[in-house]
């Protein structure tokens, strides 16, 4: 009699435990909810020239964190303050080369492992999103979350998205359009448009910007925050590469080095070139050295600057460009550095 009991007992706490959806879960609070899975939508990055709005898509390779925020009961239409919440839930993403995102694994500098990744789930709810490339960690850093140990050209992007109510057939996860960071930096020496004495060998090896911003930083979480601009370091460019044959028609060797850098404070910039020269009249290639300083400027995130170093036999000119997307300022130094000799 006792076995039989037994047996029926066993039936019912079987039953019991087929019967329960597998979406229905008990939270912390002892109340029957519903897990959701998320799914990202393909993000976009800005991408603004001149006048014309447009975006496109992330880089591919790029790694991407997404970090959910549940709204309180009660204060569903109170955003979420990022950078003192602590996370729901997150996950990590690898951009793909048509733009979509592949979960995956990174590790503390945000770069992509072989692990095994997590599904991104949360209960039901209401939702916003703080989304960071590449994907390093949130660190809480005295009273705020921050990304830590950010590095001079990587391409630092943020995004958001706000008041997303989650429910199983709503489950994907729309963001703003990722928001850039750093400031990109494009060095290149390039020829008078007439000269003397004709060139046969122009090519830039080296440039030492002096004043610059930090080597590494960091960001707080949040759509307004920004990386914090600095001027004590000095950055030498020197992956130089050949600009493409039609920029270089009478095949001087050419070269340009565009190296991505954290926000630089409003103070004036040493330049130091080192390069390969050679006219008609020489009989090898010299290396030429050339300085000067640009008045004080900012590199500001978002931004473009362009610093072109113009030669001609016996004279050069430092020029730059910075491209706001609305507004082109452009500023020339007549004779950097002298005569070249």
């Amino acid at each position: 009699m006792k076995m039989k009991y037994i047996g029926k007992w066993i039936i019912l706490f079987l039953s019991g435990l087929i019967s329960c959806t597998a979406g229905d879960v008990v939270d912390s609070s002892g109340q029957e909810n519903e897990y959701v899975e998320l799914h990202v939508q393909t993000p976009a990055v800005g991408n603004r020239i001149d006048t014309r709005a447009s975006v496109e898509n992330l880089p591919s390779g790029v790694t991407v964190r997404v970090v959910a925020y549940q709204r309180q009961p009660g204060a569903l239409s109170v955003p979420v303050d990022y950078s003192v919440t602590a996370p729901t839930a997150q996950a990590t993403y690898v951009v793909n080369a048509d733009g979509t995102l592949t979960q995956c694994t990174v590790d503390a500098n945000g770069k992509k492992t072989d692990g095994t990744p997590e599904l991104f789930y949360v209960y039901k709810g209401t939702y916003d999103f703080y989304a960071v490339s590449p994907a390093r960690p949130l660190v809480l850093d005295g009273a705020k979350y921050q990304i830590k140990g950010l590095q001079r050209n990587e391409d630092v992007m943020t995004s958001i998205g706000t008041g997303m109510t989650v429910t199983v057939s709503n489950a994907t996860v729309t963001l703003e359009t990722f928001v850039r960071k750093c400031a990109r930096v494009v060095f290149k020496v390039i020829p008078a448009a007439s000269t003397k004495i004709g060139l046969t060998k122009l090519t830039a090896k080296s440039v030492e910007l002096s004043s610059m911003s930090a080597e590494s930083g960091s960001i707080p979480a949040g759509k307004a925050e920004a990386i914090i601009p600095t001027a004590a370091s000095t950055v030498t460019f020197s992956n130089f590469i050949a600009v493409p044959s039609a920029d270089d028609p009478k095949k001087l060797g050419l070269t340009q080095a565009t190296n991505l850098v954290l926000p630089k404070s409003n103070t004036s910039i040493g330049v130091r070139v080192t390069l390969d020269y050679q006219d008609e009249n020489d009989t090898a290639v010299k290396e030429k050295t050339l300085q000067a300083t640009l008045d004080a400027m900012a590199f500001e995130a978002g931004k473009s600057y362009v610093v072109s170093l113009t030669v001609d036999n016996n004279s050069s000119a430092l020029n730059w460009t910075v491209s706001d997307w609305n507004t082109k300022v452009e500023e020339t130094d007549d004779n950097m550095g002298g005569a070249i000799k």
